[in-house]
């Protein structure tokens, strides 16, 4: 179980990491704006902001602490509790996040894709590994004592 506990604790860091790394990006590589007419317009952006701008600049830095809690907080929970519900649940989760960082892959949500993709498949290796390895996923037999009541 400590490795099983070691690995979902490695996902909580590099989802954690990848949020602060991509803070200090130049929103160009996460606006479709920038990439495709070399501007970018927000209205709640500062005014002398541009596609060279760090995303923390622009964005500030509550979105920045909710990707990170979004990521973070199911591979937190599996980690903490190890239990095999809540990894498969950890699981679901992080699989509904890379959708919709799929689904809106050319905005902000689309820096999520290139980190939740690969979490997704190895949360679920964690959570199959915790299925098999897990004593209290094997069947209990029902003991016989010999004697008839």
């Amino acid at each position: 179980m400590t490795v099983l506990r070691a690995g979902w604790s490695v996902l909580f860091v590099i989802a954690v990491a990848s949020m602060t790394f991509a803070a200090w990006e130049p929103v160009s590589t996460v606006s479709l704006e920038c990439s495709k007419i070399g501007e970018f317009r927000l209205d709640r952006a500062p005014d002398d902001a541009n596609c060279e701008s760090s995303v923390v600049y622009v964005f500030g830095v509550w979105p920045l602490l909710g990707f990170g809690a979004l990521l973070g907080a199911p591979a937190l929970f599996a980690a903490t509790w190890m239990r095999r519900w809540i990894s498969w649940t950890a699981v679901a989760a992080i699989l509904c996040l890379a959708v919709v960082a799929l689904a809106n892959w050319s905005g902000w949500w689309g820096s999520l894709l290139l980190v939740a993709v690969p979490m997704t498949l190895v949360a679920v290796a964690l959570a199959l590994a915790q299925q098999f390895r897990d004593p209290s996923s094997r069947r209990r037999q029902p003991q016989h004592t010999g004697s008839v009541t």
